[in-house]
């Protein structure tokens, strides 16, 4: 059996691997595994596409959704128990 592949550089597949890569992790994890010094470098392999972009603001509000701070909108300080942690 005869391949008929045509001639192409090598840096071909590392571009197709990390821009295939850059939707399922984060950007300094991508730089990371390409090795990049500068994250400028990396922007050229992120291509941010409508549904990933969507998917980012639902986890994040998913992430705020499940905050407990023990903070609740109703709680008041009193004034004097301020000046007592600013002076203590």
């Amino acid at each position: 059996m005869k391949w008929n592949v045509e001639p192409f550089p090598l840096y071909t597949l590392r571009h197709t691997c990390l821009t295939q890569w850059a939707p399922h992790m984060d950007p300094w994890t991508l730089a990371y595994l390409a090795g990049h010094r500068d994250m400028s470098i990396t922007k050229r392999y992120i291509h941010p596409q409508e549904q990933n972009t969507r998917a980012a603001i639902e986890r994040a509000r998913s992430a705020l959704g499940g905050h407990s701070s023990g903070h609740s909108p109703d709680a008041v300080v009193a004034p004097d128990s301020l000046n007592r942690a600013v002076t203590n």
